[in-house]
């Protein structure tokens, strides 16, 4: 294990030494780091200068193996340069179906669907994640929820919403939050998946169903419609539902925090839409909405 210091990017000289590399135009960015030779880091310690890809290009446009920079007393510094291909440009990894989205009140659930209207994005979630029916469906500000660190980051704002109300039964649990910005998203996306959910249909019986909770895949199967209009636990506030399908787990995984989640099926090089999970029995069973209904009365609500 090397021990030697890496370069430190506070140095005034070591900034203006990444300012001259940056200025050639394969370099997407550089990184402070050792020297790799055939795949296997050495001891160097090296501006890393990372670019799409390794190719001939005009003497002028060349990478230098050292770059020099004067300290603020004009003593001049060398530092080695390390040319890393990456294969790629830098971008955003944007929110995709199946990531976790919070609610004001720390409410956990699921971005069903990413998807645009005009030139617009938007999430698709349950209405009971993002409102409170305790307190009288009030809503706020929408996050996007990250497990592994515990962070949130804006989202946006409720802009669609089925009321979830005692008085009244719920044929839907559906909400769509606008997002702010639309670099934090990647529409028709599933995390962990490389084709697009750009296809809608319905809960069939006999059918099998698959879900992404932040790329983990989890299969429900014997889908049965629920008959009548059963209590069900929002909020601490009973709300009766009807119109849901319910499907038994084949995984044994059932739980909170899977609400707003879409069932899905694979066609081809396409995922479709089938269900929006809003809840169920744990380990046991979960509840779904059939999709394309629901999606389509938010979807006809949303501005042009």
């Amino acid at each position: 294990m090397y021990t030697r210091q890496i370069l430190r990017p506070s140095s005034w000289t070591l900034r203006a030494a990444v300012r001259k590399l940056a200025r050639y135009p394969e370099v997407t960015h550089v990184a402070l780091g050792l020297k790799e030779r055939r795949g296997r880091l050495t001891a160097l310690p090296s501006l890393k200068a990372h670019v799409a890809e390794k190719r001939s290009v005009p003497h002028r446009c060349k990478l230098p193996r050292f770059v020099q920079s004067n300290d603020w007393r004009g003593k001049l510094q060398r530092f080695r340069v390390d040319v890393v291909a990456t294969g790629g440009v830098p971008e955003l990894f944007g929110m995709r179906s199946g990531d976790h989205v919070m609610g004001f009140d720390r409410d956990i659930g699921v971005a069903g669907l990413v998807f645009k209207k005009g030139n617009k994005c938007y999430v698709l979630t349950n209405a009971h994640v993002v409102s409170n029916v305790a307190a009288n469906q009030r809503t706020g500000r929408v996050f996007r929820y990250h497990p592994a660190t515990g962070r949130a980051t804006v989202l946006g704002e409720v802009q669609y919403l089925t009321r979830l109300d005692p008085r009244v039964v719920a044929t839907s649990d559906t909400a769509v939050i606008a997002v702010a910005n639309a670099a934090l998203v990647e529409p028709n996306m599933v995390t962990g998946l490389p084709f697009p959910l750009e296809l809608m249909g319905n809960i069939r019986a006999q059918n099998q169903y698959f879900l992404s909770l932040e790329g983990r895949f989890l299969t429900y199967v014997r889908p049965e419609p629920v008959a009548g209009s059963p209590l069900i636990n929002v909020d601490d506030v009973a709300v009766r539902y009807t119109g849901f399908w319910q499907l038994a787990s084949a995984d044994g995984v059932a739980e909170k925090g899977m609400s707003g989640a879409v069932l899905m099926q694979r066609k081809g090089n396409q995922l479709v839409a089938c269900g929006l999970v809003f809840g169920g029995i744990a380990d046991k069973f979960l509840f779904a909405y059939p999709f394309e209904p629901l999606f389509m009365r938010a979807f006809d609500s949303l501005p042009q």
